[in-house]
């Protein structure tokens, strides 16, 4: 199923959940039309699972689609090659996560940094590349990904499986880094991270142009 928004008002999705670990998946894509008010997704802490297998489309007007996640509430992306244009946060700071499954997914808005609401946690197992600025706790990066934006991690940022490259575009914060054997952490921009563990990882720092 698809999902289209098409008034002047804003729509709100509440993702209620009467039990716990309940899922939601909304297969097709989800379209804000032009001239439409927000599109709003609030979850509500029951370890809910909100997957999104299609495009999410951003309105070229005012609107924008917006999608909350409580503590234990997670957003998952699964679908392949597909665009999300949604920022996701947090409905508190350091609440609720961002699972990427789906290969070849972009981000194409903000991700944990509309305002003062960063996500605990980013888990990237797909390929992928964030467009803007994305914020949380804790990331772990289990596939090749790019960083267009400043990454800013709160707590950790690890490269965690052999064979994957991670490129970071902007200055950012990394928080303790770890890289696994075999994983590559490239910064085209100023890095500053914690306490950095590398086992048989490569870390490559490259000139900014003056």
């Amino acid at each position: 199923a698809s999902l289209t928004s098409d008034t002047a008002a804003e729509n709100v999705v509440t993702i209620v959940d009467t039990g716990t670990t309940g899922a939601i998946t909304i297969t097709g894509d989800v379209t804000l039309a032009d001239g439409a008010g927000d599109l709003k997704f609030i979850m509500a802490d029951k370890a809910t699972t909100l997957t999104f297998g299609g495009n999410v489309t951003d309105s070229t007007g005012d609107g924008n689609v917006v999608i909350t996640a409580n503590d234990t509430d997670i957003v998952v992306i699964s679908g392949t090659g597909k665009t999300i244009d949604a920022t996701i946060d947090g409905i508190a700071d350091g609440e609720g996560t961002l699972r990427i499954t789906g290969a070849g997914t972009t981000m194409a808005d903000k991700v944990g940094t509309t305002g003062t609401t960063a996500l605990k946690a980013i888990d990237v197992n797909a390929t992928a590349t964030f467009s803007s600025t994305s914020e949380a706790t804790a990331y772990t990066v289990d596939a090749d990904t790019t960083f267009t934006g400043a990454v800013t991690a709160n707590t950790s940022f690890a490269v965690a499986t052999s064979g994957t490259d991670v490129t970071l575009t902007a200055a950012s914060n990394t928080g303790t880094t770890t890289l696994a054997s075999g994983t590559t952490l490239t910064a085209n921009g100023i890095l500053t991270a914690g306490d950095l563990t590398i086992t048989s990882g490569k870390v490559y720092l490259n000139k900014a142009s003056n």
